[in-house]
């Protein structure tokens, strides 16, 4: 793993080669407005977001930290981490006394690589098939099942519930289910 004690042996190398991704925390929902506002900074910037499903044609996309982003910083230029700790919106950078912790790249890497088009992870990730499901409302509310088929672009999935020594299949939307 990556620790901060690498990241001070890499503080010898040219400062353009020298960044590290930096955990953001935001005041509440402040998240797009720090991200914009760190972007006409010309700072390199990661907010994943979750696509999720209120119904079968209406979704909605909210942050996949809520109150977190991640940005791409020098630890050598000070400046540019006072700008960020000081812009409007920003809490602080997650760290310690001695400074701001960074970030493993696989950790940002492995964020990237779920997701499916720049920053937007599926839903249909949360839920897997063969896995325990709880229905959450409606006719079948709190019953539990698995998972059968994954979600669909439309946000159904389906699902095998045990009832009566019999087993029915039920096409739900995933934003009824919760893992159980």
């Amino acid at each position: 793993m990556f620790t901060l004690l690498n990241a001070q042996k890499m503080n010898n190398a040219p400062s353009h080669l020298c960044r590290f991704w930096y955990v953001i925390q935001t005041k509440p929902k402040k998240e797009e407005s720090v991200l914009k506002l760190l972007a006409n900074a010309q700072c390199e910037t990661f907010l994943p977001k979750i696509k999720m499903f209120r119904s079968l044609s209406s979704f909605f996309t909210k942050p996949l930290f809520p109150s977190y982003l991640f940005v791409r910083l020098s630890p050598d230029d000070k400046s540019l981490l006072r700008m960020v700790r000081y812009t409007r919106g920003v809490q602080k950078i997650l760290g310690d006394e001695e400074g701001p912790h960074p970030v493993s790249s696989e950790v940002i890497n492995f964020i990237k690589d779920t997701t499916s088009s720049g920053d937007l992870v599926e839903q249909k990730l949360l839920l897997k098939e063969k896995t325990d499901v709880r229905v959450k409302r409606g006719l079948f509310k709190d019953l539990i099942g698995i998972l059968e088929a994954p979600v669909n672009d439309t946000g159904r999935v389906r699902v095998l519930f045990k009832i009566l020594k019999s087993v029915v299949r039920v096409n739900l939307f995933c934003c009824d289910l919760e893992p159980a």
